[in-house]
């Protein structure tokens, strides 16, 4: 998964190109601009975007790409790759984000071994929810 942009402050136990890349408005403004986001969204007061040319790379090698995009996201990059499988994971509940400590730890845990499962199964399209792991 590229690691996305973001105009939100980066927290205290996050690092700048590992959990995000940390910009300001005129920087993402520019990526903007310069086709350099495949795709972007206003979420509450920030700026999310993901970086195109990581994509680029990884396509051209062959290797399948994992995206944490939301649905107009993800129309976006398959007018970018036509030929873009897409996959909608959804949380358990409503209620949950990923932010919210435990049990965002288990969506992240849970979206993490869809990615995994994912590989083998890019050919199709379809909708599941993510679950936590049985025991664990």
């Amino acid at each position: 998964m590229p690691v996305l942009v973001t105009t939100r402050r980066r927290r205290d136990h996050e690092v700048d190109g590992v959990h995000y890349t940390f910009v300001d408005e005129a920087a993402f403004d520019r990526m903007v601009d310069e086709h350099g986001l495949l795709e972007s969204a206003a979420i509450r007061h920030h700026r999310y975007g993901t970086p195109r040319r990581p994509v680029e790379d990884w396509l051209a090698a062959g290797e399948p790409v994992l995206l944490s995009i939301d649905p107009r996201g993800a129309e976006l990059v398959s007018l970018a790759f036509p030929d873009a499988r897409t996959v909608l994971l959804l949380a358990p509940t409503d209620q949950v984000t990923a932010g919210d400590g435990v049990a965002g730890a288990i969506i992240n845990h849970a979206a993490g071994r869809a990615a995994d499962e994912l590989v083998g199964l890019l050919g199709s399209s379809f909708l599941t929810p993510a679950r936590p792991p049985r025991g664990g």
